[in-house]
């Protein structure tokens, strides 16, 4: 597991310790030679409605970003679509 991982990961679960829900499974990563990704699946739920966030995103943006700043923005995305 490489920083780019272990970055994803804590972010997650640091998003998860603030109530946000995901899928089972994530984060997923993928691998093209030299450059990574990753994929995180926000999961809400509305009255009578389901509702999932999906980010997908290269290493690359992950840049000058720390674990809370990451973690932060997926706690501000998903309750943007819970309300």
């Amino acid at each position: 597991m490489d920083d780019n991982e272990i970055l994803v990961r804590e972010a997650v679960e640091l998003a998860k310790k603030n109530g946000v829900k995901f899928e089972k499974g994530t984060p997923k990563f993928r691998r093209k030679g030299e450059e990574g990704s990753f994929h995180i699946v926000m999961v809400t739920s509305r009255p009578n409605t389901k509702v999932d966030i999906i980010l997908d995103a290269n290493f690359s943006n992950l840049q000058d970003h720390s674990v809370k700043s990451i973690a932060d923005y997926l706690i501000e995305e998903f309750n943007k679509h819970s309300a």
